[in-house]
This record gives structure tokens, C-alpha cells and sequence, in this order.
């Protein structure tokens, strides 16, 4: 047993002076470095598949970018089948990083009259690392029968899978987006 000024690495007892050096050899900041990071995240107020409205959310800017170079690229313009769907912004969160933004090779019309533009931006399910993209049917459901839940965080971006920004469904309005507000914070 360990006296009180001991911690545990692992399992060999070491004071906390060592701990620094543990920490500093295996890669964790120390003190001094943290004061000069920034931590970017997106704040959702919902937590992933969770129906409270109470919950939050912190998905980091990091990871949202790893989970989107992870997944295909974009194919199609529909906004149903296959992900990731064309995601037209009806809300108008990204109208201003639309601008320049421009639409898959090849496509000239929408989806649908209300939409008769193609999309430049496309949505992918977010907070999920691992997404089956690859166990789709042309229909978005699982091969073989079952669906696929991408659940209500969405990660948006343009034809080259840029990262634009980060929209969830509201608790209770799975038919509607909200914008993630992008945060920073110093670490």
C-alpha cells in the first residue's frame, strides 16, 4: 500500500514529481503548454441519441474532421438513400459559406421543384466514428434488411469534404436542423 503523497501509474506507486515526468514521456501536455492551447469544438445542446433536452454535447473540431475524412465521398444530390445526402440548407445556417462553394461534376438540377438548384454541400452523420458506409443499400438501409441509425448530429461540408460546420436535429423536431455553435477555448 501506497502512502498518501504516492500515486498509482499503472500500477507502480510513484510521487507526483515522477508523475510530471510520466506524463511529459508518454506524450500528455504539461501545465505550461496547456496555457497556450485552444480547444475547438462544436456545443450541441442535445446529447448523441439521447432524447432529453437537458443533455450537451461537445464534439471537437478534431474529431468531427477525422469521422468526415473517414467516410466517402460524396455521389449523389438526393437528400434520402445512400450518405451522405445532399443537404440543401432550407434553414439558411451556411448561406454565407455557401458562396463560391460548387455542386458535384456532371450536376445541373436539383432535387424537386422547391429545389431546383444541385446542392454544394452535403451531410454526413457526425459523433458516429465509425459509420457503416459501406454496409448501405442504394436506399440508406442496412444490406440485408434493417436501418441504419445516423442519429442527430450532422457534419457538413462542401464536395471535397471540407468541414463548413456542424448541424444536429432539435430534440422532438427530427425534421429540422440547428446550426452547432462553433466554440473555442483556451486550454
Amino acid at each position: 500500500m501506497s502512502s498518501p503523497s504516492h500515486k498509482i501509474l499503472g500500477h507502480i506507486p510513484c510521487s507526483s514529481s515522477t508523475l510530471v515526468l510520466w506524463r511529459y514521456i508518454i506524450g500528455k501536455r504539461l501545465p505550461t503548454q496547456q496555457a497556450n492551447m485552444i480547444w475547438q469544438y462544436y456545443d450541441i445542446p442535445r446529447n448523441h441519441n439521447d432524447n432529453r433536452p437537458d443533455g450537451r454535447s461537445k464534439y471537437s473540431r478534431r474529431a468531427a474532421r477525422a469521422d468526415l475524412l473517414a467516410a466517402p465521398a460524396p455521389s449523389h444530390v438526393r437528400t434520402n438513400g445512400h450518405r451522405p445526402h445532399g443537404h440543401y440548407d432550407d434553414e439558411g445556417h451556411y448561406a454565407a459559406d455557401s458562396i463560391g462553394l460548387t455542386p458535384l461534376p456532371g450536376t445541373t438540377t436539383g432535387h424537386g421543384p422547391r429545389r431546383p438548384n444541385p446542392p454544394v454541400l452535403w451531410a454526413y452523420p457526425g459523433g458516429q466514428a465509425n459509420f457503416p458506409y459501406a454496409s448501405q443499400n442504394r436506399t440508406g438501409d442496412r444490406i440485408g434488411g434493417g436501418h441504419l441509425d445516423p442519429g442527430p448530429i450532422r457534419l457538413v461540408s462542401d464536395r471535397n469534404q471540407n468541414l463548413v460546420g456542424v448541424s444536429y436535429h432539435p430534440v422532438g423536431r427530427q425534421r429540422s436542423f440547428e446550426r452547432a455553435k462553433h466554440r473555442k477555448q483556451r486550454r
